[in-house]
């Protein structure tokens, strides 16, 4: 019953922020599991050195299927933590596991964009583009190594230099929802 008040309490937070991976159940699941590794007491909430750990654990899960996911600094996890207490009416910076699916929630909602953008960049322009250039280049400098094998070492060197810039990018922009309400994060020089 606390948890569907709990729930209706965040609706309007979780509506505006939400999309097909936090709307899921596996969501839900590698949230709870996060949260119950930091919940050491077993009290049923957690600060927010220990969100921040969550978080951190959380986005070590996910960096498994969606490469370079860059984590939120402590300060913007301060700021979620202190956001989402506040409209569940608390005074002080804790969450409990409905707030913390919010607070992932929040931080997650480009989620969804973030890798559209990447298998995009990664299938879609990568490939044609590596093609021309090493076409470009054996028609410069005549070589014997097979078109395929020439266009596959491109992919390969574009696919580490490109993908990551045009990702880090993405992630920069997105960043500034948090920077423009709350304060200037003291740790953003670090994840550059």
């Amino acid at each position: 019953s606390s948890s569907s008040s709990s729930s209706s309490r965040f609706e309007a937070l979780v509506r505006e922020h939400r999309n097909a991976f936090t709307s899921t159940s596996m969501f839900r699941s590698m949230c709870a599991k996060a949260f119950a590794m930091v919940d050491v007491d077993g009290d049923g909430v957690i600060e927010v050195k220990e969100a921040y750990i969550a978080v951190l654990l959380f986005y070590s899960k996910l960096s498994m299927f969606v490469k370079g996911l860059i984590p939120p600094t402590i300060d913007d996890v301060r700021f979620l933590v202190t956001k989402v207490a506040r409209a569940e009416g608390k005074d002080s910076a804790v969450v409990d596991a409905e707030g913390f699916v919010v607070l992932l929630t929040m931080l997650l909602e480009h989620l969804i964009f973030r890798v559209l953008l990447q298998v995009v960049v990664a299938f879609l322009v990568v490939p044609p583009v590596a093609a021309a250039l090493w076409d470009g280049y054996a028609l410069v400098y005549a070589t014997i190594v097979p078109r395929a094998i020439g266009v596959n070492l491109v992919v390969t060197a574009l696919l580490s230099t490109v993908v990551p810039f045009v990702l880090k990018t993405y992630e920069r922009t997105t960043d500034s929802r948090l920077t423009t309400t709350s304060p200037p994060s003291t740790s953003s020089k670090k994840r550059q």
